[in-house]
């Protein structure tokens, strides 16, 4: 995994949600599972799920749901928040992926 960032786009409190896919891998080439924990920094933004694991591997990895609870949010404002993967055991933890959004009228 390396550090990267997500836009979810223009969203309207009435429109169509802007769910993004990401799927997490385990890359190592020892046997291992990769044991994961997702936190968000922002009320607004979520993961689903939050925790799982992937061994070493397994080609398919685990698809998480990024996506934003727009309801307290400013039309015409822009937002930023960050998810924070972590695993005790991965050389790469914590790992940050930047979340954006637009809140359109």
């Amino acid at each position: 995994m390396s550090d990267f960032s997500i836009d979810l786009g223009y969203m309207t409190k009435n429109g169509s949600v802007n769910n993004r896919l990401l799927t997490i891998y385990n890359s190592s080439l020892e046997e291992s599972t990769l044991d994961f924990a997702i936190e968000s920094d922002s009320s607004w933004l979520s993961a689903v799920p939050s925790a799982g694991e992937d061994v070493s591997g397994d080609t398919d990895g685990v698809e998480i749901v990024i996506s934003a609870n727009v309801t307290d949010l400013n039309d015409g404002e822009s937002y930023n928040g960050t998810l924070t993967v972590t695993d005790s055991g991965a050389t790469n933890s914590p790992y940050e992926i930047d979340v954006s959004l637009e809140m359109v009228a």
